[in-house]
């Protein structure tokens, strides 16, 4: 997947959840919704989300969590 692709789909995942505006603005996220995310994204992008992984700075942003997406899916 290329980034902007990434990018796209992180953004229609996110919405679920919190507002998408701007992709570099922090995101108000509750620790259920960050829970749900967390499961919608391994669903989308087929892979875990270890627990040492759920730290504030991959999930700060939609662009941070592209960045997060983009570095685990890779093969």
């Amino acid at each position: 997947m290329t980034q902007d692709t990434v990018l796209d789909s992180v953004r229609d995942v996110v919405a679920d959840y919190a507002d998408v505006a701007d992709d570099t603005a922090p995101l108000d996220l509750d620790s259920l919704s960050l829970i749900q995310l967390t499961e919608d994204l391994e669903d989308r992008f087929g892979f875990v989300v270890a627990a040492e992984d759920l730290v504030p700075a991959h999930f700060e942003s939609v662009a941070a969590i592209a960045a997060f997406v983009q570095r685990r899916a890779q093969p």
